[in-house]
Protein backbone atom coordinates (compact mmCIF):
# COMPACT_ATOMS: atom_id res chain seq x y z
CA UNK A 1 0.00 0.00 0.00
CA UNK A 2 1.30 3.42 -0.80
CA UNK A 3 1.93 5.96 1.93
CA UNK A 4 -0.71 8.25 0.46
CA UNK A 5 -3.37 5.55 0.60
CA UNK A 6 -2.30 4.60 4.13
CA UNK A 7 -2.53 8.21 5.35
CA UNK A 8 -5.87 8.66 3.61
CA UNK A 9 -7.28 5.55 5.29
CA UNK A 10 -5.87 6.52 8.69
CA UNK A 11 -7.25 10.05 8.46
CA UNK A 12 -10.73 8.92 7.42
CA UNK A 13 -10.65 5.82 9.64
CA UNK A 14 -12.32 3.72 6.98
CA UNK A 15 -11.68 0.01 7.30
CA UNK A 16 -10.04 -1.59 4.31
CA UNK A 17 -9.82 -5.05 2.84
CA UNK A 18 -7.07 -6.81 0.95
CA UNK A 19 -7.94 -7.71 -2.63
CA UNK A 20 -7.68 -11.44 -3.28
CA UNK A 21 -6.74 -10.81 -6.89
CA UNK A 22 -3.99 -8.17 -6.70
CA UNK A 23 -3.14 -8.16 -2.98
CA UNK A 24 -3.59 -4.39 -2.54
CA UNK A 25 -5.82 -2.85 0.10
CA UNK A 26 -8.84 -0.67 -0.67
CA UNK A 27 -11.69 0.87 1.38
CA UNK A 28 -14.34 -1.60 2.41
CA UNK A 29 -17.16 0.56 1.04
CA UNK A 30 -15.99 0.03 -2.56
CA UNK A 31 -17.87 -2.64 -4.50
CA UNK A 32 -14.66 -3.91 -6.14
CA UNK A 33 -10.95 -3.27 -6.03
CA UNK A 34 -10.16 0.02 -7.80
CA UNK A 35 -6.62 -1.16 -8.51
CA UNK A 36 -7.32 -4.25 -10.55
CA UNK A 37 -10.98 -4.02 -11.59
CA UNK A 38 -11.19 -4.38 -15.34
CA UNK A 39 -7.54 -5.38 -15.82
CA UNK A 40 -6.60 -8.35 -17.98
CA UNK A 41 -4.36 -11.06 -16.52
CA UNK A 42 -1.32 -9.56 -18.29
CA UNK A 43 -2.11 -6.11 -16.92
CA UNK A 44 -2.56 -7.64 -13.45
CA UNK A 45 0.89 -9.23 -13.68
CA UNK A 46 2.34 -5.84 -14.64
CA UNK A 47 0.52 -4.13 -11.74
CA UNK A 48 1.92 -6.67 -9.27
CA UNK A 49 5.42 -6.27 -10.72
CA UNK A 50 5.25 -2.48 -10.47
CA UNK A 51 4.04 -2.64 -6.86
CA UNK A 52 6.78 -5.11 -5.94
CA UNK A 53 9.39 -2.85 -7.55
CA UNK A 54 8.04 0.16 -5.67
CA UNK A 55 8.24 -1.69 -2.35
CA UNK A 56 11.78 -2.85 -3.09
CA UNK A 57 12.83 0.69 -4.09
CA UNK A 58 11.35 2.04 -0.83
CA UNK A 59 13.23 -0.57 1.19
CA UNK A 60 16.49 0.29 -0.54
CA UNK A 61 15.96 4.00 0.13
CA UNK A 62 15.21 3.25 3.77
CA UNK A 63 18.44 1.26 4.11
CA UNK A 64 20.44 4.08 2.51
CA UNK A 65 18.87 6.68 4.81
CA UNK A 66 19.62 4.54 7.87
CA UNK A 67 23.23 4.11 6.78
CA UNK A 68 23.54 7.87 6.19
CA UNK A 69 22.09 8.59 9.66
CA UNK A 70 24.53 6.18 11.32
CA UNK A 71 27.44 7.72 9.41
CA UNK A 72 26.34 11.24 10.38
CA UNK A 73 25.99 10.31 14.05
CA UNK A 74 29.43 8.67 13.99
CA UNK A 75 31.00 11.76 12.41
CA UNK A 76 29.30 14.04 14.93
CA UNK A 77 30.53 11.89 17.82
CA UNK A 78 34.11 12.10 16.58
CA UNK A 79 33.89 15.87 16.07
CA UNK A 80 32.58 16.52 19.59
CA UNK A 81 35.30 14.44 21.32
Amino acid sequence: MSIGMLLYNMRNKKPSVKCKRCGLRYPIDYAECPHCAGLSEQELVELKRANRKGRNDSRQLGKKMLLAAVALITILLFITM
